[in-house]
């Protein structure tokens, strides 16, 4: 008996470790900034991770796009408020990451792909070219995958070649992305001029997440804790010590405490922990959320106001 299960043992150390663990990809914290082709100021986009929910029947991760720009040098140097742009979806299948566009999630990282593999890379909608019909796909490859020095971390770099119509960059780090843009764009040889050039990704400057701490790949000219606790407008700079909401746990109805002018034009929308919308509405009236029809269990209500900026809150409702 002792020696089938030696024997056993021996076999389970020798089977290809299918259980490890994937590659995670956008976690709690991540931030990524992009710089943006502009044509006089220095602009930016900035992608946030918010959370997991359910989109178009996957499970996906809703990072919301904002714009920013940098105004004057050294001491004068200003960073104007953050706009709203969009919200996008990403869903992680193990080592691959797919992006919601045009009806359907399209394959922008694998991470898994060694060199001489390649995986399609589908066209982006959000672009057009004058000159030159895209075409609805293209062929990624990977040349090499080596390990770099980037900010004093080491990472897992895996380097494409060069594609004839779309592109996601020349180099992609694992677990992050791509070091160019955060999705598809016209390959610079498929397209002289391309719709809403302007505004373009062109190199990943900063990073965060929770795990990883601070990639800073703009030599210093960003700050990276400004950024990564920087705050769309005055009101969340406030909280979360002067926005409560009360009783939590609660029965039927929590109670909100803040400024009431710091309320108008407010929205909120309520979530279970699977990203199911259970309620959405347009304002706030008297202060007070009705969550009465609500089943027993833990969710989340999403704050949103007129500028585009978010606040969550975990609840937790009794019967």
């Amino acid at each position: 008996m002792y020696r089938n299960l030696t024997t056993l043992f021996i076999f389970f150390l020798t089977l290809p470790n299918v259980w490890a663990q994937a590659t995670i990809w956008a976690p709690e914290g991540a931030t990524w900034v992009y710089s943006r082709l502009t044509a006089v100021e220095q602009s930016f986009i900035i992608l946030r991770y918010e959370k997991d929910t359910l989109y178009e029947g996957q499970l996906a991760k809703k990072i919301n796009f904002s714009g920013f720009a940098i105004t004057g040098s050294g001491p004068d140097t200003a960073y104007t408020p953050e706009i709203m742009l969009s919200s996008q979806y990403f869903h992680q299948d193990g080592e691959i990451v797919k992006w919601y566009n045009d009806g359907d999630y399209k394959t922008i990282y694998d991470f898994s792909t060694q060199p001489g593999e390649g995986w399609e890379l589908k066209e982006n909608s959000f672009y057009t070219c004058d000159s030159n019909p895209l075409q609805p796909s293209d062929s990624i490859y990977v040349t090499s995958i080596d390990t770099e020095i980037l900010d004093g971390k080491s990472f897992d770099v895996i380097t494409i070649g060069a594609s004839d119509y779309w592109s996601i960059g020349s180099q992609i780090v694992k677990g992050i992305g791509s070091l160019q843009t955060p999705y598809p764009i016209p390959a610079p040889a498929s397209c002289a001029d391309i719709d809403g050039a302007v505004g373009r990704p062109e190199a990943l400057m900063l990073y965060y997440d929770d795990n990883i701490g601070c990639l800073d790949r703009s030599s210093g000219y960003l700050s990276c804790s400004k950024i990564i606790t920087s705050t769309k407008n005055a009101f969340w700079n406030s909280t979360p010590s002067s926005f409560t909401l009360a009783p939590n746990p609660t029965n039927s109805y929590l109670n909100i405490t803040a400024d009431i002018s710091k309320l108008n034009g407010f929205s909120y929308s309520i979530y279970d922990v699977d990203g199911r919308l259970q309620d959405q509405q347009t304002s706030i009236n008297n202060r007070k959320i009705n969550v009465t029809t609500l089943q027993r269990g833990v969710y989340f209500i999403v704050f949103n106001d007129k500028n585009g900026a978010t606040l969550t809150f975990k609840i937790l409702k009794n019967e």
